[in-house]
Parts: structure tokens; sequence; C-alpha cells
């Protein structure tokens, strides 16, 4: 089908700098030793503050012809594919955030089976089952799912997240069209059924906020058009606003017949659905329950629910009961967070943002105090229990258009991430990269001494410190852990040692590059800096890089100005830098120089390449790159 017009979604994120911690501890986890007694300790609580709040829009219309029927209000009967016919009921009372509904009359088949409520149910480790760069293919995705499971499953993870399913606009899938058609329908049955033959929960992506519509549509002269479940313009929010640099029109013209006010926010890359209309409802969660029916999902993970109100999402986990759902709700304010929670009616656990932004920037420089913000930080300060922790996904670690890309760090860094977030309460989430990447073994370790030391969502925790240097907590009776280069050690004070170190790491990178030769330097130039850095390739793998940078010897120049030659090399720790022969093992082009004119009086002027290239060296097969 042709897709509809699109825009890339504004930055929810920050970008990252990938910087070295050089030399500091990164992690130590101890385990209590079998003769010791427990420890005691009450984990830190606090009372959720809950604000009220309205979503602001611009205002704005377009003109369109007027429909005169008024389908979206009337039921619906259909019957799909010999499965199951059913009348669909508009009754629908909102109080508060309960939601009150007349169930679906199933003429085939039966409801899926009673499960236990998100705070009843166990720890839970999921993993998210894929990133950017596997949605572009999901044959191999689905395949290696499959294979992978039994894995996933001798580690203890529970839960796989599997992405969206549907046919959508974009190659992801998060601009879903039909519902109902789904690719590579085998291979995803296969891959489905290995989860569950592992004894792995079954998750899948659902995209409720937004829908990709199929074609033209000649009442509002725009793409308001839906197939499978079919629907009009009448299906999509009165202040659904497009994007730049059409933000001050509407999806949906004033005087079409659209839907209710959005009741979230704004996505301006798909028009958004009207949630408050019953038919739509009915629509939810008749695909919802064919999910879990047809194709054996027992899960959700509820896309982008900042953009529709929280007693939505509990309606429809109420009318279709999976085992388990998360949400994706985009913010780290305790107070937006909290009150999302409660309108949902606390029916699902939320990503934890706060803690993923805090520990990043904590490990990155060595400071955990950033960890201590109540506020802007982790729900183990308020909520952890409907917390699922994570140091990366496939908005934040992706080279995508509409990824965020801002990558956790390192492969240390990463590692650290994990030591933190698999010691800890909440339902940790591993991401497919890291799984399938360096850090396979240290996850493995790490699941295996939360599974021996008993840690879930509701475990106590007892912070010791919380500073720049060094993170200590204890964690339930027999765990304890510490970041950071200072020291700490559990046994302190004890009359005999209780606390075996279980696991460790740092956050040093190997050194993998020579101390530099004098015949790298060029006659009459020197050394202004010799630094290596680690950095992310285009494979999403982490690679080490190095920057040199040479001025004349003598110093200034005519006119008080200075040349600045700069050389970016790839570096491997199994090929010493620099190397003439190595030029085609690197992944990355090696030898780039730049070549700067810049001003001594005026730091403005650095960054400005020179037109004169004639000077940069070119030995050691150096590459130029003009204008870069």
């Amino acid at each position: 089908s042709a897709a509809p017009p699109r825009c890339p979604p504004s930055s929810r994120g920050q970008t990252a700098e990938m910087q070295r911690m050089a030399g500091a501890l990164l992690f130590l986890m101890f385990a209590l030793s079998d003769s010791a007694a427990p420890l005691r300790g009450d984990a830190t609580s606090f009372l959720p503050s809950v604000p009220s709040s309205e979503a602001w829009s611009p205002h704005s219309q377009n003109t369109c012809p007027v429909r005169s029927e008024q389908q979206q209000h009337q039921p619906v009967a259909r019957l799909r594919g010999g499965k199951a016919a059913e009348t669909l009921s508009a009754d629908r009372i909102a109080t508060g955030t309960q939601m009150k509904h007349r169930e679906p009359f199933w003429v085939t088949g039966e409801d899926p089976p009673k499960r236990e409520t998100v705070s009843e149910q166990g720890d839970m480790v999921m993993l998210q089952g894929f990133n950017w760069k596997s949605l572009a293919d999901r044959k191999t995705l689905y395949r290696q799912l499959k294979q992978e499971m039994a894995p996933l499953a001798s580690a203890g993870v529970k839960t796989v997240w599997f992405p969206p399913p549907s046919e959508s606009a974009d190659v992801a899938g998060y601009l879903p069209g039909r519902w109902y058609v789904i690719g590579n329908r085998t291979l995803l049955d296969d891959a489905v059924s290995a989860a569950k033959a592992n004894g792995i929960t079954p998750m899948v992506d659902v995209v409720l906020n937004h829908r990709a519509a199929v074609r033209i549509s000649p009442n509002s002269s725009w793409w308001t058009e839906f197939e499978g479940p079919d629907w009009g313009e009448w299906a999509i929010v009165k202040d659904d606003w497009k994007c730049h640099p059409e933000e001050h029109l509407k999806v949906c013209p004033d005087n079409c017949t659209c839907g209710a006010a959005d009741t979230g926010e704004n996505a301006c890359y798909a028009a958004d659905i009207d949630h408050t209309n019953p038919r739509i409802q009915d629509d939810v969660i008749e695909w919802l329950r064919w999910l879990r029916t047809d194709l054996g999902f027992e899960a959700f993970r509820f896309d982008n629910t900042k953009g529709y109100a929280g007693n939505f999402t509990n309606l429809y986990i109420q009318a279709t009961d999976p085992l388990y759902t998360v949400s994706e709700f985009y913010d780290s304010n305790r107070n937006l967070v909290s009150s999302w929670l409660n309108s949902s009616g606390r029916s699902s656990a939320v990503f934890d943002f706060g803690l993923r932004y805090k520990l990043k920037e904590s490990v990155k420089h060595d400071d955990y105090s950033l960890l201590m913000d109540e506020w802007m930080g982790p729900m183990l300060w308020y909520d952890k229990e409907l917390a699922v922790t994570f140091t990366d996904n496939h908005d934040t670690a992706g080279d995508h258009h509409f990824a965020i890309s801002d990558h956790f760090g390192s492969t240390n860094q990463i590692a650290a991430g994990y030591a933190m977030i698999l010691s800890h309460p909440s339902r940790p989430c591993i991401f497919w990269q890291d799984w399938m990447g360096n850090n396979r073994d240290t996850i493995s370790k790490l699941l295996s001494i939360r599974q021996r030391a008993g840690v879930g969502p509701a475990s106590e925790w007892r912070l010791v410190h919380g500073k720049k240097g060094l993170y200590a907590a204890f964690i339930g009776d027999k765990l304890a852990m510490k970041m950071g280069g200072d020291p700490w050690d559990p046994n302190a004070g004890l009359p005999t040692a209780e606390w075996k170190l279980s696991a460790s790491g740092d956050v040093k990178d190997k050194e993998v590059l020579p101390p530099v030769e004098p015949r790298v330097v060029p006659k009459g130039q020197r050394l202004l800096l010799d630094a290596s850095f680690d950095c992310e390739g285009h494979d999403g793998n982490m690679i080490k890089a190095r920057v040199s940078a040479f001025c004349p010897a003598q110093g200034a120049g005519a006119g008080g100005a200075t040349n600045v030659t700069v050389r970016v090399f790839a570096a491997d720790e199994q090929w010493p830098w620099p190397a003439n022969n190595d030029t085609n093992k690197f992944k990355v082009r090696q030898g780039l120089v730049m070549h700067w004119a810049a001003g001594t009086d005026s730091s403005a002027d650095w960054g400005r390449p020179s037109d004169d290239m004639a000077a940069a060296p070119t030995s050691m097969g150096d590459k130029s790159w003009r204008g870069g």
C-alpha cells in the first residue's frame, strides 16, 4: 500500500559523547556466605505526589466537505476469517480512572485465562528481542529469536519482547496500517512457539496511539482512510497537527467529521486516533484479543502511551487480560510518571527512563550522586515494583532517523549498567544488541547471581553510599554491590568476613595503543594532542579511535595564524597504530586527515576547514578530507 507522508519525530533524548573513564573501578558484587546470618534492612520508599496537567496544542484550521454519516457511533458486526463473530457494544462508562464496559460476545473460541496482576507476578526478567538494524530483515530476526530461546531460558530470561508484527508504512513497524496483515507469519509463529516451549512469555509491541492510512480521503484530501479495521477521518482526534513545515495544519480539518480532542501528546508523523470513540475501543480490544488467540502472544508492550490517557490502557488490559504489560511513558519526571500510573489503574508497569539517564551519566562521570535524584531519577525511590529498568533500547541505541541515538556507552560501561539493573529491585530488560554482542557472558553471570540471591521487583534495597566515586548498597538478604573508583567493603566492622566477591568489572578499557613514536610526528611539526576514545561504528559495535593533532614547531605563522593538522585513526588491539599495511583491516577509513587554519586570538575559528590542503601530511597512506 502507498505510504503516507511522514516526518521524523522530534528528538526525545540527548546526544551522548562517548568518554573514557581511565582507571576507575567499575563494580563489585558480593554474595553472603552460606554460614553468615542474613542482612536485614528496610527499603527506602516515598509516597508519590501527583499533579494535574493539561496538554497544550496550537490552533489552526483547514477545510473539507462535511460527512453526513455518523458511522463512528454505530455498533459493528463482523466476521473475520471464520474465527469469531461478535456484536460490539458502544457502552462505555468512564468514572475517574475506572472504566466499565460490556464484554463482546464471542461465538467461537474461549476467553484467555485469568492472569495474575502485575504486582502478583514474579521477577519476569525481560529481553527486548530486536534493535533498529534487525527490524529491516524480519526473516533473519525471527530465525535468530527462535534459536536464542533455549539459551535465554537457561540464563533466566522469562519474557521476550517481539517487535510490532503488522503491516507498516515504515520498515520498523511503528507506523502500522492494516493490523491483521502479518509478514513472515510462519517464521513468527515458529519463534513464538519456541518461546513457549522454553517457558518464556512472548510479548508483542502494540502501537495504539497512531495509524498509517492506506489512501487519501476525498473528504479531507489527506491520508485519512484506513483498512483492517476500516476507519475514516472520524477516527482521528480533532487537534492532530502535522509535522514541520505544516505544523500549523491539522490532519483532520475543523469542518470534517473529526473525532474528539486528543487526550495525550500529539504525534505529527501519523494520524493520532481517538480512543474516546467506542467503536475504536472495540476494534482495539478485538485486535488485542486476536494477537493473543491467533498469534499466541501472552503479554503486551504499549508504545507511546503519552499519546493518549492512561485510563484507556487500563481499559484494554482489563478487556484482554494479558499475563503482563509494560508501557512506554517516555518521561523521567516523578510527578508525571506517578500520575500516569494512577490514571491507568496501576495495571501496567512502565520503563524507568529516570534510572536509565541518571545511570548512564553516573557511570560516564563516576559520580553516583546523580542517582540520588528522587524527582527526575530512578523509580527505585517511589515505585520500584512497577518499574522496568534498562540500559538501552531500539530508540536510544538506534542509528535510524526515528531513533534517539544516545548509546549507553562502551562495552565496559554497558556492563556497569547491567551490574546495577540486574542486582536491584524492579524488572530488568536486557537489550538484544547487548545479549548478541560482547556482554553476553557478563549478563549471564549477573543473572545467575540475581537468581541465587532471590532478587525480585519487591526486594528490599538499602543504600549505603551514593556520591562522587562510590555507590554501595545491600539488596535483599544475600547481595551487596558497589560501583565507582572509591573503596568499599561490606565486611567492614564485622568480626568475621560474611561476604565474598561474586563478580567484578573494571571501567578502564584495554590499552590498545602504543606510545606515540617519533616517526609519527611529521618533520617540522610538534605534537599538540594524542588521545584515544571509544566511539560507535555504523554496525552498532564500539571501536577504539585515536586522535592526534600537530602544528608547526616554530609556532604561529604570518598574521598570527597557526595551521593545525588533526589525524583520526581507527585502532584495534590486534593491530597497533600506526601501520602502513593495515588500512583495509579497519572498519572505518584509516588516517582521515583534516587541516585547519585557526587564528590564535579567536577560538571561534576552530573547526573551519582550510581550502589549502597541500600541506596535509600524506605519509603512511593518509587520506585527505577536504572541507569536512
